[in-house]
């Protein structure tokens, strides 16, 4: 019963989208560098904005 959810998962694992190409790898670091990205800028208004707050 394991050999046999091995076998499809194992199958199931080897889509195309799950390569190593170059163009999938690629494309993670996109997302990665996007992610930073957007995440610098909040946290950079973030802070501008407790900057401002004089209580």
């Amino acid at each position: 019963m394991v050999d046999e959810f091995t076998k499809v998962t194992a199958q199931a694992a080897q889509m195309e989208a799950y390569a190593s190409t170059t163009e999938n790898v690629l494309s993670c670091w996109k997302m990665l560098g996007m992610m930073i990205i957007v995440f610098v800028a909040a946290a950079i208004i973030s802070l501008e904005f407790v900057d401002h707050d004089k209580r």
